[in-house]
C-alpha cells in the first residue's frame, strides 16, 4: 500500500491571519543605539543611531502612526549602523509632549518602493520613547535657515 503526501495543505479559512511574502527578515537585531527618551526640540531636529543589519539591501523607513508634527527628515547609512534625523514642526508639537515612535522597515523596491509588495514590512525598530523639549538656541537658526534656504 502506498500513500501520497502533499506539501501544501489547503483548508477553508474565514480570514487571512498570516501571509508568507517570500521576503526574509533582516539578520540580527534591529535596535536603538542612542539614549532614550529622544529629546526633540520644538521646531528642531534630533538624531537617533540605530542598528539595522540589512546588508546589501535598500530599505525605506517610515513612522507608523506618528504624532502630528513629527517626521523623518533624513536617513544616513554609517559603517555599522544608520542615523535617523527626526524633525518636529513647532506649530504642531508642544514642549512636554511625550510618547513612543514606531519605525517600520520596508524594502525600497523598483519604482521608489511602490506597488503591493513594497508595503510588506521586513521588520520594525523597537518603540522609541521621545519627549518634545523647548527649542534650543542652536536648533532655532538651523530650522530658520532650512525654511529660508
Amino acid at each position: 500500500m502506498m500513500q501520497a503526501f502533499a506539501y501544501q495543505h489547503l483548508v477553508p479559512a474565514q480570514q487571512l491571519l498570516v501571509e508568507t511574502s517570500g521576503l526574509s527578515a533582516p539578520r540580527g537585531q534591529l535596535r536603538v543605539l542612542s539614549a532614550t527618551p529622544v529629546k526633540i526640540p520644538a521646531g528642531g531636529t534630533a538624531r537617533i543611531e540605530v542598528s539595522m543589519p540589512v546588508r546589501g539591501r535598500a530599505v525605506r523607513l517610515e513612522l507608523d502612526d506618528p504624532p502630528e508634527g513629527i517626521t523623518i527628515s533624513k536617513v544616513s547609512s554609517l559603517r555599522l549602523s544608520s542615523e535617523i534625523v527626526l524633525e518636529s514642526d513647532a506649530a504642531k508639537v508642544k514642549p512636554g509632549q511625550k510618547g513612543n515612535l514606531i519605525i517600520g522597515v520596508f524594502p525600497a523596491g523598483p519604482g521608489g518602493g511602490r506597488g503591493p509588495r513594497a508595503r510588506t514590512p521586513i521588520g520594525s525598530l523597537p518603540a522609541i520613547p521621545f519627549e518634545i523639549v523647548p527649542p534650543t538656541s542652536s536648533a532655532t537658526p538651523a530650522a530658520a535657515a532650512r525654511k529660508n534656504g
